[in-house]
């Protein structure tokens, strides 16, 4: 969509009473991440349909308080504007971060590099984990903000434990966050850790899925082995309350469509128990 298209777009809307606050504005997760609206209006962003992933940036600005339009083209746009008049701003789980003041570099095998360097951390204990622990470990590049977020994700990731009832202790792996988020305070000053609440927010819904069909994140399947829909919600509400004590939070919305479209894509009937779960969704 070219810019003369979208100042068409805002003049539609500007006619209709409908304040336009941005165009082509981009909202930043962390300092690599980052998600473009088209058109910014109170309470709604518009995009137009583009390559990549949907699902993600909907989740996202949803997640920042926006609604979320995507639309074809100005004719698209036209048939909105009754929706945009009636929407209501409303402050997200998600707090975007001023725009990062230079461009990280970015390495081919981050993955990896962060990977082995969350093998080190994950050894050390919460009380022990310190800004030496995580510079050491990442050496050379440890001055990259969004390489000590990745670190801190698979950190996250290999320490979790079971409490020994088919259950994670998150209230450990919370205590655990709230260190990696004061020690990016100290290491990045603003935004420091709140790429990480950001990063883990968006995401959740996503850990939840894989805890109920892997029975632990990617990095680290196998904690426990979920078998009923009860389960599945106590794990949610255990989620839940210990991480917003560090505001991280979960969309219990987002996180059943989450589950159920990807047991929607399985065939076999070893998750049966989820049918009921998912049957109108």
């Amino acid at each position: 969509m070219s810019m003369g298209d979208i100042l068409r777009a805002v003049s539609l809307l500007k006619e209709a009473g409908i304040s336009v606050t941005g165009i082509r504005r981009r909202f930043w997760i962390s300092t690599a991440l980052s998600f473009t609206a088209d058109i910014v209006v109170p309470g709604a962003v518009i995009v137009f349909r583009r390559e990549g992933p949907r699902a993600m940036r909907e989740r996202a600005f949803k997640f920042m308080g926006l609604s979320y339009y995507e639309v074809e083209n100005i004719n698209d746009v036209g048939k909105i504007v009754d929706y945009l008049l009636e929407e209501d701003e409303w402050e997200g789980i998600i707090k975007p971060i001023p725009p990062p003041p230079y461009k990280e570099r970015r390495l081919p095998n981050a993955e990896i590099i962060a990977l082995e360097a969350a093998k080190l951390t994950s050894k050390v204990s919460t009380e022990d984990l310190s800004k030496e622990v995580i510079t050491s470990a990442l050496g050379e590049h440890n001055a990259l903000h969004y390489m000590v977020d990745k670190l801190a994700l698979n950190d996250f990731g290999l320490t979790l434990t079971s409490t020994g009832q088919n259950m994670i202790d998150f209230e450990a792996a919370s205590k655990r966050l709230e260190r990696w988020i004061g020690i990016e305070d100290e290491l990045f000053k603003q935004p420091g850790g709140q790429t990480i609440r950001n990063l883990l927010t968006l995401t959740a819904p996503n850990f939840i899925k894989n805890v109920v069909f892997l029975g632990g994140p990617r990095i680290m399947p196998g904690i426990i082995k979920l078998s009923s829909i009860e389960e599945v919600e106590r794990l949610m509400y255990s989620f839940s309350t210990s991480m917003a004590k560090v505001e991280i939070y979960l969309d219990q919305e987002e996180t059943k469509r989450a589950i159920c479209n990807f047991y929607k894509k399985l065939n076999g009937e070893k998750f049966s128990w989820l049918k009921g779960y998912c049957l109108f969704l």
